[in-house]
This record gives structure tokens, sequence and C-alpha cells, in this order.
């Protein structure tokens, strides 16, 4: 799980939140590894749940940001809806 979890660090560093939740999404339904012993905990899952929810969250952020740097270059100027 742990390479997992570098991977999603990763993405969040690349700016690819939705790819950073899928991968957090994938370790929150996961219910043991490939080996003896590697069950993952109900908490451990519970906050890679939360944490994709965070991604995604930012990336929705991240989206609207773009919109609104887009808009403002094509006009010169802030849309009437942006604050």
């Amino acid at each position: 799980m742990r390479a997992a979890e570098l991977l999603a660090q990763l993405q969040v560093q690349r700016g690819a939140y939705d790819r950073a939740a899928g991968v957090h999404e994938a370790l929150a339904l996961r219910r043991s590894g490939p080996g003896a012993g590697e069950e993952a905990a109900l908490q451990r899952r519970v906050d890679s749940l939360h944490d994709a929810v965070l991604q995604v969250r930012s990336w929705r952020t991240s989206s609207i940001d773009d919109v609104r740097s887009l808009a403002m270059r094509q006009t010169g100027e802030a849309p009437c809806c942006v604050q």
C-alpha cells in the first residue's frame, strides 16, 4: 500500500488531483493485500476515502480557477460573476 500512497502524493504534487483521488479510492476499497497479514484496517480505509474526497474538492477548485484564468485572458478583465 505504501507504493500507492506515494503515487497519490506524486499526483497531488503534479496537480493531477483527479488521479490522486482515484488512487485514494482504490485504497479505500481495498480489503486485503497480495500477501498474508496485509489486511487494510478499517480506519486506514476510512482515511483513504477521506483523502479521495479532499482531492476531488481540490480538483474541482483548480478547474474553476482554470476557467476564471482563461476568461480573464480572453477578455482582459474579470468576468462579472468572479469576485
